[in-house]
């Protein structure tokens, strides 16, 4: 075995990634970018969550605090007013007659 062979081995003489030019870049993105506006399907980022989801979220949350540090008080009181936000939103079931104010 010669001295260059253990200074530069055959595996890290190989190209590790492709490289690409900026015009290659710039057509590959712009390819993709057409291709989703083709599907035409937008996924959302954040789909909605159920109430409870939330109260969940928030509660794990508060359980991360360490309330003998300062800021995490000021956290834990900010987090359980979106708690109790949550939990207060009046959840009234109304027929569509009812909500658009006409009698019977």
């Amino acid at each position: 075995m010669f001295v260059h062979e253990l200074i530069n081995p055959e595996k890290e003489q190989q190209v590790a990634h492709k490289e690409i030019s900026d015009k290659d870049l710039i057509k590959l993105s712009s390819s993709q970018d057409q291709e989703e506006e083709e599907d035409g399907e937008v996924m959302d980022e954040n789909p909605p969550m159920s109430t409870k989801e939330k109260l969940n979220v928030l509660h794990s949350c508060i359980s991360f605090l360490d309330l003998s540090n300062p800021n995490h008080v000021i956290a834990h009181k900010v987090l359980r007013n979106i708690q109790f936000e949550i939990r207060t939103i009046e959840k009234k079931q109304t027929t569509l007659d009812r909500y658009f104010c006409k009698e019977y």
